[in-house]
């Protein structure tokens, strides 16, 4: 009787065994499944930014284009309304517009608006001599997008003046 007790207990280890490994395998599927879940609806909500984005953006180009400060004549308050709107639309703390001077040794700042204090301002200058990457860089590529412009070799020369 206690060798028949011994070899019953030993299959129920067995059967336990079993269910506790069948147990972690449901458990890391589970686990997965949770993960897979959640990196789906992180590219949805990735997704769903970038058409509400666009979507703003393309907005932004509708009034920009219907707004009759841009088609009054007056540069400066053109470029002041589409400097607004930039840093609206890019959801950036300044935008500014600038303009080649001096046989291109020189940029010049037409309008730059703060949107934090809400403020427009011109005038200042930018020379080749002073940020030879920046201008190279620009001559290159007209465009320059930067997500570190401290570390960014093109534009880490205005670390020390901004």
């Amino acid at each position: 009787m206690i060798s028949k007790l011994k070899i019953y207990i030993k299959e129920l280890e067995s059967k336990i065994q079993l269910l506790e490994s069948e147990n972690k395998l449901l458990s890391i599927k589970a686990d997965e499944n949770l993960l897979l879940k959640n990196e789906y609806v992180e590219v949805n909500i990735q997704n769903n930014d970038i058409k509400n984005r666009a979507r703003k953006q393309r907005n932004v180009i509708a009034e920009i284009a219907a707004d009759g400060v841009i088609h009054s004549g007056s540069i400066d308050q053109a470029f002041n309304k589409l400097t607004e709107k930039m840093a609206d639309v890019l959801e950036v703390k300044r935008a500014s517009i600038w303009l080649f001077a001096a046989e291109d040794t020189e940029l010049c700042c037409s309008s730059l608006f703060d949107s934090e204090l809400k403020k427009h301002s011109s005038g200042n200058v930018l020379k080749v001599e002073d940020y030879p990457r920046y201008f190279k860089a620009i001559h290159k590529d007209s465009r320059i997008y930067v997500y570190d412009a401290v570390n960014d070799l093109r534009t880490s020369e205005f670390s020390n003046d901004y």
